[in-house]
């Protein structure tokens, strides 16, 4: 059994204030228009570039075996 509940993009973080301590960066993530390394904002489209996507497998090198 699955169920869905939508939500606005607009209405996502109000939604979640009255379950969360929501702080931080006010942002709604699209799955859908996001790719690589930009992420895409639901509620207005704004386009952010990722710039620590790398961080993590940096340490590895560029040609780990």
């Amino acid at each position: 059994m699955s169920a869905t509940h939508p939500v606005a993009p607009a209405a996502v973080l109000a939604t979640l204030a009255d379950h969360l301590l929501v702080d931080g960066h006010d942002f709604v993530l699209d799955t859908k228009a996001s790719r690589g390394s930009w992420l895409v904002d639901a509620r207005d489209g704004t386009r952010y570039l990722d710039v620590f996507t790398f961080y993590a497998s940096s340490p590895l090198g560029m040609n780990h075996p």
